[in-house]
């Protein structure tokens, strides 16, 4: 499972041609081999916080290194091993 942080925006404001996140829809990026499951959005908990739940493929990396200033990124191993380099 994949905690996306507490520090994220509220309920997005909408914009000409936005979504909102919705439960259940799966982000897919072909090119790193990364899926996830949206578990919970942040105005639907009181600490504001996203979760996913991604299952990679064998392989799978993200797009190198990189940071998120505003969230905080939690793992927790549900099946098999992650290996983090």
């Amino acid at each position: 499972m994949r905690d996306l942080g507490a520090n994220v925006a509220p309920r997005p404001e909408r914009r000409a041609g936005s979504k909102t996140i919705k439960v259940g829809e799966v982000w897919e990026n072909p090119v790193t081999g990364e899926r996830s499951v949206i578990l919970e959005r942040p105005w639907d908990n009181p600490a504001s916080r996203v979760t996913g739940e991604p299952t990679p493929l064998v392989g799978a990396r993200v797009m190198g290194e990189h940071r998120h200033p505003a969230l905080v990124e939690q793992f927790t191993v549900l099946e098999g091993a992650l290996s983090i380099f």
